[in-house]
């Protein structure tokens, strides 16, 4: 009930009903925090802290709590409360915990202070991977992509997050062919790409017009039996289509299980840029036929 007071609004019944609760636990205490969290009430928080600590709770759960609002602040950018937040944490002696603390570093990251994230970072003796690819996350969010290139060669080690983040940052940023060296690189040391490496892959080969590279990644696809979902199809399609490979995209769109609107308007688009525009304006009309509304 805490929890549904909370996403109608109702603060103060959720907040009567949780004070008459006997012996609360964990799920109740987070329940009654993410009630605050929906809606934007994070001054409140230090209190549930405060009374956590008079009742006994143990070190621990409140570091689970503490974490969680740290991740909704990081969420709606709330800088100020998530500032608020690490204060108080400093003050109940819970700041060593390392979970918390990556937890501080993907808030300031994320909020974009990457200074306070990068000193916490620097400062720290409990860096683990999270750590590491929380900053490297940060400063590629940021624009950064130098400083997270020169973090990503320093970490002691690299998994597929590491990879995965530093190779779509430099999707996202433009710089396709460093996003080709690094996908190589991440081949040689043996690392399975995921899902998001892939398509930031794709989109680099399509930017670049390298069309081996990318039907080699989609024999990979297919030989690894990977599913083609609809942002891996979407991406697949859009790079045939762009590179004037018409009957591949209608393949791998026919074998789509999933064909969500973003994967019918890459076939109408990619049929019309390459001049078939009879056969677009059929799959449009296909389109709306199969209930897709196009947007």
């Amino acid at each position: 009930m805490v929890v549904l007071f909370g996403k109608v609004g109702r603060v103060s019944d959720a907040r009567k009903l949780f004070d008459g609760l006997v012996g609360r636990d964990m799920v109740r205490w987070t329940a009654m925090l993410s009630c605050y969290e929906q809606n934007e009430m994070f001054h409140d928080a230090p209190e549930i802290f405060g009374q956590m600590r008079v009742e006994g709770v143990g070190m621990d759960v409140v570091v689970v709590v503490v974490v969680s609002v740290l991740s909704a602040c990081a969420n709606l950018l709330a800088m100020k409360e998530g500032e608020l937040i690490h204060g108080l944490s400093v003050r109940i002696g819970i700041e060593s915990y390392v979970n918390l603390h990556n937890a501080l570093i993907h808030m300031y990251s994320r909020c974009g202070n990457i200074r306070a994230a990068r000193s916490l970072f620097d400062a720290s003796h409990l860096l683990d991977q999270i750590s590491w690819n929380s900053m490297i996350s940060g400063y590629l969010n940021c624009g950064s992509i130098e400083e997270a290139r020169n973090l990503f060669n320093s970490m002691p080690t690299k998994d597929i997050v590491s990879w995965s983040a530093m190779i779509s940052g430099y999707a996202q940023h433009d710089h396709f062919s460093e996003t080709l060296v690094l996908f190589h690189e991440m081949q040689l040391q043996g690392i399975r790409p995921d899902e998001t490496t892939l398509v930031s892959v794709i989109s680099a080969c399509t930017h670049l017009a390298a069309l081996e590279q990318g039907k080699w990644i989609h024999t990979y696809i297919k030989k690894s039996n990977l599913k083609i979902n609809t942002i891996l199809g979407t991406t697949l399609i859009d790079m045939y289509m762009k590179c004037g490979c018409v009957e591949n995209a209608l393949e791998i769109f026919q074998g789509m299980e999933d064909k969500g609107v973003s994967s019918w308007n890459a076939v109408i688009l990619g049929l019309a840029v390459n001049g078939l525009v009879e056969e677009s304006l059929d799959k449009f009309s296909e389109m709306k036929r199969c209930g897709v509304a196009p947007n």
